[in-house]
């Protein structure tokens, strides 16, 4: 089985204001320094309940921040929100019900 990876820098590079603000959280600080992390319960109160029903999303929270945000690099944030470890856990057993947080909440932090 090849290994499988995901490159931020390249994400970086081709991601809006936002997704960028969020690749760089991830990227620059422990996870205890994340704004984002920090503010998980505000993240939580400000967010939808999708059920996780394409599976076009499993394992690619991407391609689901994608659809839901038309930003797929805010995927990060999915997977802290919903306590995953990684983009391998984004699967509709592991979350039947995915916890989305609002675009604006999540611009509101980053600012």
């Amino acid at each position: 089985m090849a290994i499988q990876h995901i490159n931020l820098e390249h994400q970086f590079n081709n991601a809006n204001y936002v997704g960028n603000q969020v690749l760089f959280e991830f990227g620059a600080f422990s996870i205890f320094n994340n704004r984002l992390r920090q503010h998980r319960e505000y993240l939580i109160e400000n967010s939808e309940y999708i059920k996780f029903d394409k599976d076009i999303w499993r394992h690619r929270p991407d391609t689901y921040c994608l659809d839901y945000y038309n930003d797929p690099y805010v995927w990060p944030v999915i997977i802290t929100i919903n306590n995953l470890r990684s983009y391998f856990d984004f699967t509709p057993e592991s979350v039947p019900i995915i916890i989305t947080p609002n675009y604006q909440a999540i611009q509101q932090l980053l600012a």
